[in-house]
């Protein structure tokens, strides 16, 4: 966070040089030319507002790093990374270490497993499919993966918008005792499903208890069928590759280890911290440690299996997603550009297509949506795994995308709704 915040103070004293150099104008030289005078005003008033614009930036910058160094004291947090987009402007932020040994910091290039942020990417993967014409959000999973079957009939009417929407009646999750941990596990996932019945009719219900990773593992499946490429591989060479994410990848074996953020865990095997490390919270009441400071430790294992690939196992870094936030902003405010996918496309999948009963949160095409009172709609998505938490929200109305991750699920309150609706405030508070 250092960095950014000292690269303000540069252009800050750059346009001041600009002041300087301007009013050295000799002053027989502005007299007797009207028009050099006319040139020295546009000059003034553009260095003025490039110099209230930077100390602007500057003033951001330090209520940011406040409101980090506020929830990391709170929170026990090891490493924060931060990204906002906002009218075509990006912003990262740092604070803390890729783990409690404090031999390395988090910068730019330290990668986070973003967990269920993943789903996104293969939402989009499902809906470039619809533009082409080779799915739609009705066709039946049976009619694309024959070999899909469960110990209950209702399954042969699960279709793609039930598995976007988590409407499925599939569990949350399916986790094999001894993963291969490569290609070959996919189809001993959907051997484990034969074993399995569904917990409602498709299309009946949408709550927090009917989310399904497996749902996505089955949608990652669906696009290799249309594509002969596994899930990672055309999300690479169809979204990533072509918004220069270059280091995000689906396989943390192939990142330097200096650069990897490593899940941290609450030290201990109480009933409490076992909340804390996978639940993300302590009680309703008192979701966090009551005001003690944790002792928090590295988690051995990183991730999920390969057949999760499909749900939750990209790993990427604040200045790529920012990369990410800022095609989907232009898509949305630019009708003429042409993007990883359509204006219509983004907007269908910003619509909501299912509502919880009694709850303001809402699911369209794998983004969830929340209507604030005082900023209008976002769209959004979370993230948990053992040892990681992250958020990514996007505000279209006001071009505005923030992305928060963090090497500790025990956060997840801090992350989820401290963080994010904090760094919005600060962006959106002057507007209103």
């Amino acid at each position: 966070m250092s960095r950014n915040f000292d690269r303000c103070l540069l252009h800050i004293f750059h346009s001041g040089a600009i002041l300087l150099r301007v009013l050295k104008f000799p002053g027989s030289y502005l007299l007797h030319d009207g028009k050099a005078f006319l040139s020295f005003l546009f000059l003034f008033s553009g260095a003025m507002d490039h110099l209230q614009a930077q100390n602007t930036v500057v003033e951001k910058s330090q209520a940011i790093d406040s409101v980090l160094q506020h929830f990391a004291n709170e929170y026990s947090i090891v490493g924060l990374s931060v990204g906002v987009v906002h009218q075509n402007k990006s912003y990262t932020f740092q604070y803390g270490y890729t783990d409690q040994s404090k031999r390395h910091p988090v910068t730019d290039s330290t990668m986070f497993l973003v967990s269920s942020i993943t789903k996104l990417f293969t939402a989009t993967a499902v809906f470039q499919l619809i533009e082409e014409g080779k799915l739609h959000t009705d066709d039946k999973i049976t009619d694309l993966l024959p070999e899909f079957r469960m110990k209950d009939e209702r399954y042969r009417n699960i279709r793609i918008s039930h598995l976007l929407t988590h409407t499925s009646g599939l569990p949350w999750d399916v986790i094999l005792k001894d993963s291969p941990d490569d290609a070959t596990a996919l189809p001993l996932l959907l051997q484990e499903l034969q074993r399995k019945k569904l917990s409602f009719t498709p299309g009946e219900a949408l709550s927090y208890k009917t989310y399904s990773n497996v749902a996505f593992d089955l949608l990652g499946m669906v696009v290799e069928s249309q594509t002969g490429m596994p899930i990672q591989e055309y999300v690479t060479a169809r979204i990533l590759q072509p918004l220069d994410m270059q280091r995000s990848t689906y396989f943390y074996e192939t990142i330097d280890s200096t650069a990897l953020a490593i899940p941290q865990v609450v030290s201990g095997n109480s009933r409490r911290v076992t909340r804390l490390n996978q639940y993300g919270r302590d009680s309703e009441r008192n979701p966090v440690m009551n005001g003690k400071p944790l002792l928090v430790e590295s988690y051995p294992v990183y991730g999920e299996e390969y057949e999760h690939n499909g749900s939750g196992n990209l790993i990427s870094n604040a200045p790529e997603l920012n990369l990410w936030m800022t095609e989907l902003l232009r898509i949305y405010q630019d009708i003429a550009y042409d993007g990883v996918i359509g204006r219509s496309t983004l907007e269908d999948m910003w619509t909501i297509h299912q509502t919880i009963a009694g709850k303001k949160t809402a699911i369209g095409w794998g983004w969830w949506t929340y209507p604030y009172e005082q900023w209008g709609t976002s769209v959004f998505h979370v993230g948990t795994n053992v040892g990681f938490c992250s958020i990514l929200t996007i505000f279209p109305r006001h071009d505005l995308g923030i992305t928060v991750l963090c090497n500790g699920w025990y956060a997840q309150e801090a992350v989820w709704h401290g963080i994010a609706d904090e760094v919005a405030k600060i962006f959106l508070d002057e507007n209103q």
